[in-house]
């Protein structure tokens, strides 16, 4: 008998479901124009911000990653002015 060959494999990647994206909620404002200017600051720095209703508030986040792990290293540079910050997963639909 020959001996048995060890095959390596690549790491097996779970693909999220269609339309699931992510996004990184850095507050919620009770005023408008206030998540605005705050989103416009982002912008500014080169994020896409966006201000979502979300009943009485208004979420600002940071919006466009496909997945979890590419939006942790965005997440860690926002913590310094925004503490509370988290990723959101976000479905479409």
């Amino acid at each position: 008998l020959a001996p048995l060959r060890q095959v390596e494999r690549a790491p097996v990647r779970v693909s999220e479901p269609s339309g699931v994206r992510y996004a990184i909620q850095l507050a919620s404002y009770l005023d408008s124009k206030a998540a605005a200017a705050e989103a416009q600051r982002l912008t500014r720095r080169g994020f896409k911000a966006q201000v979502v209703r979300q009943g009485k508030y208004y979420e600002l986040r940071v919006v466009g990653f496909g997945s979890r792990e590419q939006a942790s290293g965005p997440l860690a540079a926002l913590r310094r002015t925004y503490r509370d910050g988290f990723i959101k997963r976000l479905s479409s639909g």
